[in-house]
């Protein structure tokens, strides 16, 4: 979720200002090359507290698929560094020998002969209040299918604004407020300095990483031999994970490559990491959409035509569960209220875009992985197609039915039982990055496809297009084609 925070440390990314949070003790280097780095690995400890669980644990059903998961404390000592303002150069050592106590959550097979060999690492997203991890909601099923590691890390301390949360209470402050018996010992402050919140966490992702890439003496993977990881985040953490990618990155050298969901912002074109950007069509109706930074050698960016920030299936199976179930968001009544029920007077409903964007996210984590493991470059995809309001206004240009032209578009948007708009939901707070969808009756379902045959080949067309491209996987095909033969009987039975 896109959140504003401020720092004197900060640093500005298009319109949204991230926390230029620090990192990485060792030694600096510049764009094009330099020596490698010295970052020391993390401590681990295995989180056992009686009558409580971690917050943020996984709501699927991890045993179906031969997983666990396990709660760990991560920490150390590291370094603050010098982030220059929208700046794509490295950052500069600041002052190191800084401690740090953060948490993660790590999800892994339980047959380690089931393992593939990549550990995707995401940065928690905070906009809500507390930590979500959102990459994860919208992957679980593909990563767990494809028997990748996961590790979900607490990276932020607090922040100024949260969209839907408390002021100063997200992150490792939610935290500590949720559970003092849990999580009391967390803390990603730099002593003595009240306005660099936050700034030893750079230092807190990548010892992380390093310490289960070579298994400190605590082994949260149990020995699983890490050959690839892949940095992810979204929105918010997207951001963060534009500045660790820009900044720090180059420093650590700890991530071979980079998953943004909605989306990266500008990237430098130096980087080796191979990195996907995926987005959503809130990129004009929101500033901080993402900022659309041409692909290169090492670079993608993947638009979903008729996308919202979130999907209504990641939004109803897991992300509002999740939230509900922890009860650290409140509404109005402050009572505990799922992320859904926090977003009132919008201009659309229902909200939400069913535009599954999991589909997607998961091919480009896919592409990431082939990209760092056999040097498979991922495929480029076309951007959405811009247009203008009647007012001059910038918008994305739609076709005669009133899709959105251009971009990666699934036979979901285009053929499904329902019609999705990805930005352009007015009104306060959250609405921006909902859209909306319609559920079409039988009576229009029929006006909307005339002739079944010709409804049937064209969309099942695209479908094969897709996966033919790298787009969408072949169980999200399976899908599109379940969604289109649903579709085609409804249609013959009032045809």
């Amino acid at each position: 979720m896109k959140i504003s925070v401020w720092r004197t440390t900060s640093i500005a990314i298009s319109a949204v200002t991230i926390v230029a949070l620090a990192g990485g003790c060792g030694t600096s280097t510049n764009e094009e090359a330099g020596p490698e780095p010295s970052l020391p690995t993390a401590n681990f400890e295995a989180v056992n507290v009686p009558g409580t669980t971690a917050l943020a644990a996984s709501n699927v059903d991890l045993e179906k698929y031969g997983y666990e998961e396990q709660e760990y404390y991560s920490s150390g000592t590291g370094c603050t560094y010098d982030i220059v303002p929208d700046s794509l150069r490295t950052a500069e050592e600041s002052e190191c020998d800084v401690p740090y106590t953060t948490r993660m959550i790590v999800r892994k097979p339980s047959d380690p002969s089931k393992f593939n060999g990549t550990l995707v690492a995401e940065m928690y997203n905070v906009t809500t209040g507390q930590d979500v991890d959102f990459v994860w909601a919208a992957t679980h099923d593909y990563v767990m299918s494809s028997g990748y590691a996961e590790v979900s890390i607490t990276t932020q301390q607090t922040s100024a604004t949260a969209g839907g949360g408390q002021p100063g209470r997200d992150g490792v402050s939610a935290l500590r407020a949720w559970s003092p018996e849990r999580y009391g010992n967390l803390n990603l402050l730099t002593p003595g300095d009240p306005q660099t919140e936050d700034a030893i966490s750079w230092d807190a992702f990548g010892q992380t990483i390093r310490g289960l890439r070579e298994h400190s003496s605590v082994d949260p993977l149990a020995g699983l031999d890490v050959k690839h990881v892949i940095a992810a985040g979204e929105s918010q953490s997207a951001g963060r994970l534009s500045t660790y990618y820009n900044s720090i990155d180059p420093i650590h050298k700890v991530i071979d490559g980079a998953l943004f969901y909605d989306a990266a912002s500008s990237l430098r074109e130096d980087s080796a990491t191979k990195a996907i950007s995926v987005a959503s069509e809130i990129g004009i109706t929101l500033p901080g959409g993402g900022v659309p930074t041409p692909d290169s050698e090492n670079y993608r960016r993947w638009e979903i035509a008729g996308a919202a920030h979130l999907s209504e299936p990641e939004i109803t199976s897991v992300i509002d569960p999740l939230i509900l179930r922890d009860g650290l968001l409140k509404g109005p009544d402050s009572n505990p209220t799922p992320l859904t029920g926090l977003i009132r007077g919008c201009s659309g409903a229902p909200l939400w875009s069913k535009v599954p964007n999991a589909y997607v996210v998961s091919a480009a984590l896919d592409s990431v992985n082939k990209w760092v493991a056999d040097g498979t470059a991922a495929p480029t995809a076309p951007r959405l197609e811009l247009g203008t309001t009647a007012d001059g206004q910038a918008t994305y240009a739609k076709s005669s039915d009133g899709s959105t032209l251009g971009g990666i578009r699934l036979a979901d948007y285009l053929y499904g039982d329902y019609i999705s708009t990805g930005g352009g939901n007015q009104g306060p707070g959250f609405c921006g990055l909902t859209g909306t969808h319609t559920e079409l009756t039988d009576e229009q379902l029929a006006v909307r496809y005339p002739d079944v045959d010709s409804y049937i080949r064209d969309a099942s067309a695209l479908t094969e297009a897709n996966v033919e491209n790298g787009f969408i996987l072949p169980d999200a095909a399976e899908k599109e084609r379940a969604l289109v033969d649903a579709v085609a009987e409804r249609l013959r039975a009032v045809q």
